[in-house]
């Protein structure tokens, strides 16, 4: 009975210590404004052919539903969604995808 009580502790403490060495090497969940990027990106893209003289932030403008929006974080959400694209040349009436905030 002695032995199993000692066995239980050690487990105990050896997990209680696993937890706090995962805890510390992968810190936690950050609450920055700069880490905050978009949750669900299927449901807030929309595709679009752009028509000529329009940006990507003339695009977002018109799909959005807010007043203030980040230049910043739409250029690198226009990025994440097309890779290969350069969002200061689009190319007129092709169809492109954009973040909608």
């Amino acid at each position: 009975m002695n032995f199993l009580k000692k066995s239980l502790i050690f487990v105990t403490i050896l997990l209680l210590f696993a937890s706090i060495y995962h805890d510390i090497t992968s810190g936690s969940i950050s609450t920055d404004k700069e880490n905050k990027e978009m949750d669900k990106p299927e449901d807030n893209i929309v595709h679009v052919q752009v028509l000529p003289g329009q940006t990507v932030l003339s695009i977002v403008e018109k799909y959005s539903n807010t007043n203030s929006l980040n230049v910043d974080q739409i250029i690198k959400d226009f990025k994440k969604i097309n890779p290969n694209v350069e969002p200061y040349q689009l190319v007129s009436y092709e169809y492109y995808y954009f973040p909608v905030y």
